[in-house]
């Protein structure tokens, strides 16, 4: 089978589905079922309704939806994944796609995940523990903005939101740079808030994968489906706090 290289091309969510190979798991409050996609299903820069003909592993901790492994993931973990070399620190740990993605990579020599849910680690643990490069993973567990200082790597993805873009993000990415040696910084959402920015100002501040990244999506075709996220000022702000202005 030949491998799928465009994020958003449709069957490029059923390989990384396939990759993952996640069975279905129930342990101390912590759950992972399998759905088919069906219905409203956004994308990570459009809306969408999707319906798919395999299933996608949803997690859920004490019955509350906490992750699945959807288009808008698999989408929005590409660059943190491409881009992941030499000692890398993943910020939340979720189903552990990008972080079993990136240990594959033989330029990763090593990976840090901070996770405040001990269970989740024990799930992470439980399931993928034969997979290539577990060796070259490592838990801190605790709250990442306690944990989470005093550390040289190359690449830092944070991915500790429930939700697309919070407030938080700023805060977070101007105090993790201060406290810690990092090389390059990404935060889940970052494209999206660039290319929002973009739209709203017609100011270009992506680097160079990242507007091979964007040309993708624009290869898809589903770019009418576009849907804004934030404002002009909140854009400015994750600029200003990631340096690019």
């Amino acid at each position: 089978m030949t491998m799928i290289i465009n994020p958003f091309e449709d069957d490029y969510l059923k390989q990384e589905v396939d990759f993952m190979a996640i069975p279905e798991y129930d342990r101390d409050g912590v759950t992972v079922l399998h759905k088919k996609i069906v219905g409203r299903c956004d994308d990570y820069l459009n809306t969408n309704f999707r319906s798919t003909d395999y299933e996608v592993p949803i997690l859920y901790i004490d019955q509350e939806l906490w992750m699945s492994l959807t288009f808008m993931e698999v989408e929005s973990a590409y660059l943190p994944i491409t881009l992941a070399e030499g000692k890398v620190c993943m910020l939340g740990l979720g189903l552990g796609y990008s972080i079993l993605r990136a240990a594959c990579k033989p330029e990763v020599t090593e990976i840090i995940v901070y996770e405040n849910e001990s269970r989740i680690i024990q799930m992470f643990k439980d399931l993928f523990s034969d997979r290539e490069g577990f060796e070259k993973i490592s838990f801190v567990e605790g709250d990442a903005r306690e944990t989470f200082k005093g550390v040289k790597c190359d690449v830092a993805f944070v991915d500790i939101y429930q939700t697309l873009l919070p407030d938080e993000v700023i805060e977070d990415a101007i105090n993790f740079q201060k406290d810690n040696d990092i090389g390059r910084y990404m935060f889940w959402g970052q494209e999206k808030a660039i290319l929002d920015y973009y739209n709203e100002t017609d100011d270009m501040f992506f680097d160079y994968i990242e507007k091979d990244y964007i040309k993708m999506w624009l290869k898809s075709g589903k770019q009418d489906l576009y849907r804004s996220h934030i404002s002009e000022e909140f854009g400015y702000d994750v600029l200003l706090a990631l340096g690019r202005i």
